[in-house]
């Protein structure tokens, strides 16, 4: 049996600078500046893979067309969320990349603003809430009582990771409390297991 493979959707400047409805000298300016991963054709113009795009939008906060979405995952679009809250913009990629590399079915989102969290709560809807101990106005109670006081939400699972010498206590209203440094085969096998 023949094995299919998957067509790989790569997106010009100008078709990210439409997507994100902005003009093409800002996108070409993302990609210069580092934002934005891309490469360069041979012709020296600027090719963007369809992850590395989902990945932008979704750290900017901002919506992924479902094409674009549909590209990346080959006609399948992803429906569980990870979203990761944290103020640290580097740990947030080197959590996401962690787990990325040992679950599935997952799509992941982040806020470093306790107004993105919020936001992106009551818009994205995720599964998985990973909240750490960087926000002293974001607590677990009040994360559980925001979600908790909405009828269109199904309880996601609270994940609290507090500092390496911190004193919080563990939370009844959380579902996993873990310390720094995070052990991801314990935060892995708890997402596996959740629903």
């Amino acid at each position: 049996m023949e094995k299919k493979r998957k067509r790989i959707k790569i997106y010009s400047a100008l078709e990210v600078a439409n997507i994100c409805g902005v003009v093409n000298q800002t996108a070409i300016n993302w990609i210069k500046n580092g934002s934005l991963k891309a490469f360069t054709t041979p012709g020296g113009q600027y090719r963007v893979y369809a992850e590395h795009l989902v990945d932008f939008l979704k750290e900017r906060g901002m919506k992924v067309p479902a094409e674009v979405l549909e590209s990346l995952n080959d006609g399948f679009v992803n429906e569980k969320k990870i979203l990761i809250i944290d103020t640290d913009r580097v740990a947030i990629k080197e959590l996401r990349d962690s787990l990325a590399d040992s679950l599935t079915g997952y799509s992941f989102i982040s806020a470093v603003t306790s107004f993105d969290a919020g936001r992106l709560l009551m818009a994205e809807k995720p599964e998985i809430i990973i909240l750490t101990e960087a926000f002293p106005e974001l607590t677990v109670e009040n994360l559980y009582d925001t979600i908790s006081s909405r009828r269109d939400y199904e309880k996601p699972a609270i994940i609290f990771i507090a500092d390496e010498n911190s004193t919080a206590r563990e939370s009844r209203k959380a579902d996993l409390f873990l310390h720094q440094p995070v052990e991801i085969e314990k935060l892995v096998e708890f997402i596996n297991g959740f629903h």
